[in-house]
């Protein structure tokens, strides 16, 4: 009777060792899809400080479209200035790495100068890049799309 036992044990046990095994296959074995990632996300704030509502919204749908293998733009918040217009569009960078805001700045053909550190207080958003657009906004436009009318 205790070789029926003993019998039973082992067969138990094995039984529970080649369902874990069938398991551990079944589920490891799934097909992975390898998806190219950029190497850094833009997690953008847009301020229009032009006054024309117009030339931003085309400034934001051709920012969104600069997304590449080293960068992709995802836009976070979007706001006005209504009493104030600023001649030169200029990016703030809100984190110590600038490398987000460099990024932007030159796929929009702006120089260094262009580009001020500003940490937020409170980055509730985590925001990396602010887009100041200015008033100059209709030439970085021109000389972003140069075969495109406006």
């Amino acid at each position: 009777m205790t070789r029926v036992i003993e019998f039973g044990a082992v067969a138990v046990i094995l039984i529970v060792i080649a369902y874990a095994g069938w398991f551990v296959v079944r589920v490891s074995a799934g097909v992975t899809a390898e998806v190219p990632a950029a190497d850094r996300l833009i997690r953008l704030q847009v301020i229009d400080a032009a006054g024309d509502t117009g030339l931003t919204k085309d400034m934001i749908h051709m920012v969104k479209g600069l997304s590449d293998d080293h960068g992709q733009v995802m836009l976070l918040d979007s706001n006005s200035l209504e009493r104030h217009n600023i001649g030169r569009t200029f990016v703030i960078a809100r984190e110590r790495d600038m490398a987000a805001a460099r990024w932007l700045a030159e796929h929009l053909k702006l120089d260094d100068a262009d580009i001020v550190y500003r940490p937020l207080e409170n980055n509730h958003l985590q925001i990396s890049v602010t887009l100041v657009i200015g008033e100059d906004c209709e030439q970085i436009i021109e000389k972003l799309t140069p075969d495109q009318e406006m």
